[in-house]
């Protein structure tokens, strides 16, 4: 069995000193800068869009809400018995007034675990995934990009893709 890729760079913990968390944010933001002639140009955009990981801004990721997980295949130019793997996952933005929607191109592998917990925190939640945490973006070996989520229920998704896209859909005003 392949071993699962873990966060490289943003693996601190809630009990870090913020300037532990600041040096793995620093260090994670030299990688990028370092790898970005080897990024697909969409995936190298959406890790290190100033906006990623600012809690503040609506387009961040952090506290979403998982609202849809689509796996497709399709077929490759014309030919049926040929087929790309894709995963689209559509999020409720934290502040609840737009749709974060990230499509993973040419699926390669993909990995998806929810741990059953009898935590009290789990049980007032319900069976959701809970609010997305954080995420990195790294490259392997073989230049996919790897996409490592950690979700607040115990729930952890890496998924390898050739590239990925991510789009902000705000909520048309209502008032």
């Amino acid at each position: 069995m392949k071993t699962v890729e873990r966060m490289r760079f943003l693996n601190y913990s809630a009990s870090d000193t913020p300037e532990v968390v600041k040096q793995c944010f620093d260090d994670y933001e030299e990688y990028l800068v370092s790898m970005k002639a080897r990024f697909p140009e969409n995936a190298y955009n959406f890790a290190h869009a100033d906006w990623h990981y600012n809690p503040e801004d609506v387009r961040c990721p952090h506290d979403a809400w998982l609202q849809a997980l689509e796996v497709t295949e399709v077929s490759r130019s014309g030919n049926v018995s040929e087929r790309n793997t894709n995963i689209t996952v559509r999020l409720l933005g934290a502040f609840h007034n737009g749709i974060i929607s990230i499509h993973y191109r040419q699926v390669k592998s993909y990995y998806l675990d929810k741990f059953l917990s009898d935590s009290e925190n789990d049980r007032r939640t319900g069976d959701s995934h809970g609010d997305w945490l954080i995420d990195e973006i790294c490259l392997s070996k073989e230049n996919l990009v790897i996409h490592n989520i950690e979700f607040a229920n115990k729930v952890r998704w890496i998924i390898y893709s050739e590239d990925i896209e991510y789009f902000w859909s705000p909520f048309e005003d209502q008032t």
